[in-house]
Order: structure tokens, then sequence, then C-alpha cells
């Protein structure tokens, strides 16, 4: 995938996920990230992870091969990308009319998705990412409290 200042294509969704691993993701052609047209829908399968070293300094690190294999184009995929991409920018775009600059239900749906972000994280036993949430809210709730 390949874009230059948010233009150009890249991998959108992640169904039909299998045994293996493997799972449906569809190829899009991107404008400011917005998914625009759907390239066609690939099943992606992990690969081999080799270790590597990075940089100057020499940064321990990891790679991982991914297998693409074409599939005919998930159309359930793309209506869920349009409805969930498409949705939220006219939620924002109405909250923002509706309720001139206070945006009530952007502010809503931000905090929900804080939460729910914090609850996946514990639930998937990530307890430190859920912690630096925590402490990256609190950071900005209180610098926005102070502006």
């Amino acid at each position: 995938m390949f874009s230059i200042n948010g233009i150009g294509t890249s991998l959108y969704g992640k169904n039909e996920i299998d045994s293996d691993g493997s799972y449906i993701t569809t190829k899009w052609f991107i404008f400011f990230l917005l998914p625009i047209i759907p390239l066609g829908s690939y099943r992606v399968l992990r690969g081999e992870t080799t270790a590597s070293m990075s940089g100057l300094v020499g940064v321990p690190g990891a790679t991982t091969q991914y297998k693409m294999i074409s599939v005919p184009l998930n159309w359930k995929q793309v209506i869920q990308t349009y409805l969930l991409v498409y949705g939220i920018l006219v939620l924002i775009v109405f909250d923002y009319m509706i309720f001139e600059s206070n945006m009530y239900i952007t502010k809503i749906g931000l905090i929900l998705g804080f939460i729910y972000s914090i609850y996946y994280l514990f639930k998937t036993g990530k307890k430190w990412w859920a912690i630096l949430l925590i402490i990256s809210a609190v950071a900005i709730g209180f610098s926005i409290l102070i502006y």
C-alpha cells in the first residue's frame, strides 16, 4: 500500500477471521485517508517473523511477512466501511451544526471510545497500555481545564 499525504491506497477492515488467524481485508483508494473506491478484497495470511536490527544505533526489532490472496470483493465489508467512516463524518458535521461550537455528541463519542478502549485493553491482558491510555486521558482533561 502506498500513500502520500493521505492520498493513495490503504487496507481497511478485518472480517471473516479463520482459525489460522487469516482474515479478509479490503484495499481502498483513499483521499485524505478517507476510503473512496474499493479496489479489491484479500485474505491476509501471517507469514514468518524474523528478528532484525534497525537504525544507526542497532535497535532490535522484528519483521513479519504477510501473504495476500485475492478474493472476490467483500461487499459486506465495503458497506460497513462506508457506513462507519461517513456515518461518523455526518455525525460530526450535524453535531457542529446543531450544537454550534459545543459539539456534545462528538465529546460523548470520544469519552465512550476512551472507556471502551480501556475495557478492551484490560480484557485482552494489555493492562499497561490501558494504564497509559488512562494517564493520557487525565492529562488531556487537565489541559482542557487549564485553557
